[in-house]
């Protein structure tokens, strides 16, 4: 059984390269060629009567640690400048209003005409709603780089928005009110306690010598990202903010910064973090 996990894994993982490879010419992005292929073999499998490999129990885990790598390489894709101020702007009041309008229009669809309470339509159609970095970035690839900026941070922000606002419809009980006046208190304390952290962990690499510093990195997010969790923070806040000061490092760039950071260096070591 250990071995067939391994090929299963290998095999997504060759597949996912070659799909990446081909959406050039196919146009097609390459998780949605990994999600169609997940569906078909599903499929046959079922129309043959055939045993696939029992990973739900891994599932759940996977499924974290994806939506940390999703948050975490959208957050670094997002660069903080007066430059971009507008660029943000737009694309921040796009990815909002076209989600609100999705979730509005078809949230009372379930709710009127299927008879869903609020909270269980909300829950099923906020995923539905998300614009995807991971299909719309490499989709955008042969635009021009105004077009292809645009769509990296909207749909960045779509991710974010869509995953804290499913998040706390998924996760919260009792009042609605109430429960987005807590939802912001949290997200407030989290954004205090994740720069804090960013900065501790970005102070601490310059003081490890190991050549896998990423491992450090990663390990610590993870960490971190549990325990909020566990303390019933927006844990996702925690990994989106770690991501923008990771990346906008330069706005904390000042005369006593500079005594604890190397920031040339600590650039070339996000660029390999972000390749891997």
């Amino acid at each position: 059984m250990t071995y067939y996990i391994l090929i299963s894994f290998c095999l997504i993982i060759l597949l996912a390269y070659i799909f990446d490879i081909t959406s050039k010419y196919s146009k097609l992005p390459g998780v949605l060629l990994l999600i169609i292929t997940g569906m078909a073999i599903h499929y046959v499998a079922d129309y043959y009567q055939l045993q696939l490999l029992p990973i739900k129990g891994i599932l759940p885990f996977m499924g974290t640690l994806g939506l940390i790598l999703i948050v975490l390489e959208a957050s670094l894709d997002l660069s903080l400048s007066r430059e971009k101020t507008r660029l943000i702007v737009s694309s921040l009041s796009s990815a909002i209003v076209l989600f609100l309008i999705f979730v509005v229009l078809f949230t009372g669809m379930l709710f009127y005409i299927f008879h869903y309470d609020v909270r269980t339509s909300l829950v099923n159609i906020i995923p539905i709603a998300i614009i995807s970095s991971a299909v719309a970035i490499p989709s955008a690839i042969s635009l021009a780089d105004p077009e292809r900026e645009f769509v990296i941070y909207e749909s960045s922000l779509s991710d974010i928005v869509g995953i804290l606002t499913f998040n706390y419809f998924l996760f919260s009980s009792g009042s609605m009110e109430l429960g987005i006046l807590r939802f912001l208190w949290d997200i407030t304390i989290t954004i205090i306690l994740s720069v804090l952290f960013s900065s501790a962990l970005a102070v601490m690499l310059h003081k490890i010598n190991h050549h896998v510093k990423h491992v450090v990195i990663m390990t610590a997010v993870v960490l971190i990202y549990a325990l909020a969790y566990l303390m019933r923070l927006p844990s996702l806040v925690v990994v989106l903010i770690f991501g923008l000061v990771m990346n906008n490092n330069n706005l904390f760039k000042n005369s006593y910064s500079i005594k604890l950071i190397d920031f040339k260096e600590f650039n070339a070591l996000l660029s390999g973090i972000v390749s891997t």
